[in-house]
């Protein structure tokens, strides 16, 4: 549910809005009884399918890359 609240009252209350926030709540900011913007909860990684980042952090063994060089020498041997 979205409720409107003034730039005043959030600043009085920021800590309890924040924490409303948080939970899901959305707010519309208004300063001279005109909207300005909307305060919503972030898009989290929590909202992806779970695993589905699985691929990223922990890639098959054949798409690693190995090598006895420092990543600093084979960026120098690149750059030659």
């Amino acid at each position: 549910m979205e409720q409107t609240i003034s730039v005043k009252e959030l600043r009085l209350k920021l800590p309890s809005i924040l924490e409303r926030v948080e939970k899901g709540e959305r707010f519309t900011l208004i300063y001279r009884s005109k909207p300005i913007g909307d305060l919503v909860p972030h898009r989290s990684l929590k909202l992806l399918p779970k695993g589905a980042l699985k691929p990223w952090t922990n890639p098959p063994k054949h798409l690693l890359f190995s090598s006895n060089k420092s990543a600093v020498d084979i960026v120098r041997e690149l750059r030659k």
